[in-house]
């Protein structure tokens, strides 16, 4: 028997007699969210994406760290999110440069993208309604979703 496994039974037996706890989970562990590298963090917004909103979209942006001297080529295709690093797009519909200890704090939700790039703090450049309309069509993850009642 393994641990995995257990757990898995023993959430299953609360909830048939408990029932799904209402309670909403947190924005993840500071450090588990700064521990994350760029690539992780757009594997992570590559779930998120509402495949089905996003079907007819075609967008390239090209997303730097400023503090990590590091480019990501990121491609929206039929609903489709993926990346590239080290790579940068010949003609993209957006340039993003920010650092990522300010997404960590956006990921952590001690700032928010918007008021982020109203400071200055991220720059921004292209199609910016294109970028807006991504970010503001992400799914929010239900952290409190039934394990084993339908």
């Amino acid at each position: 028997e393994s641990a995995t496994w257990r757990n898995a039974f023993l959430y299953g037996a609360q909830e048939l007699r408990q029932g799904v706890n209402p309670q909403r989970a947190g924005n993840g562990a500071p450090d588990m969210v700064r521990a994350l590298t760029p690539s992780m963090f757009f594997d992570y917004l590559a779930v998120r994406i509402d495949a089905l909103k996003a079907a007819d979209e075609d967008l390239r942006i090209n997303w730097r760290f400023t503090d990590l001297e590091q480019e990501h080529a990121l491609t929206l295709r039929h609903g489709v999110l993926t990346h590239r690093s080290g790579a940068r797009h010949a003609q993209a519909d957006i340039e993003l440069s920010m650092s990522k200890a300010l997404l960590d704090r956006i990921a952590l939700k001690q700032t928010s993208f918007t008021q982020a790039t109203k400071d200055g703090a991220i720059v921004v450049s292209g199609e910016r309604q294109k970028l807006f309309k991504l970010l503001g069509g992400l799914e929010q993850p239900k952290s409190n979703f039934n394990l084993v009642t339908p």
